[in-house]
């Protein structure tokens, strides 16, 4: 049985998501520092967290717990390739992909450096017309801020939720 929700955001974008999910769920929500202390080894949880370079951030911390699902953010369009892609990079399969943004005002300089060096990269290639249309996409995105957070997007996992706890009942 799912005991709670645990989240880890960055610019908020994550907390957002994690915040919608525990209103409709009804299941307490805590952040890594907080499920630590509430939370005992081996509870069964519901992850949210934000995708960098591929990877689930802190998965790690959180090696304890029964994951159920995770519920991912990144500024990627939604495809079955990226969600083969987070499986294979994180050894996990439960995921389920939200499109976030990204915050400037948020990143720290670490990173903040490293997006302006992937912002350069793209914007070599646009000055070149070289960008398919989803690297066009997140060229802008990083450029100019992008903010998509759609809380519709989690009805799925809230009636997979929903099921599985009527079901369990």
């Amino acid at each position: 049985m799912i005991k709670a929700i645990i989240y880890n955001s960055n610019t908020g974008f994550t907390k957002q998501y994690a915040y919608h999910f525990a209103l409709n769920t009804g299941l307490p929500i805590y952040n890594i520092k907080e499920a630590k202390k509430k939370l005992n080894k081996d509870d069964e949880v519901i992850y949210f967290s934000w995708i960098n370079a591929n990877k689930i951030t802190k998965l790690k911390k959180l090696k304890n717990y029964n994951i159920a699902y995770i519920g991912v953010v990144g500024m990627s369009f939604y495809s079955e390739e990226l969600i083969e892609s987070l499986k294979k990079d994180n050894n996990i399969n439960n995921i389920y992909y939200l499109q976030g943004g990204i915050r400037w005002r948020y990143l720290n300089t670490f990173q903040r450096i490293i997006m302006k060096i992937v912002l350069s990269g793209y914007e070599k290639k646009h000055k070149k017309g070289l960008l398919n249309p989803e690297e066009e996409m997140i060229y802008e995105r990083i450029n100019l801020g992008y903010e998509n957070v759609d809380l519709n997007s989690l009805n799925h996992l809230i009636e997979w939720y929903k099921d599985l706890n009527n079901f369990v009942s």
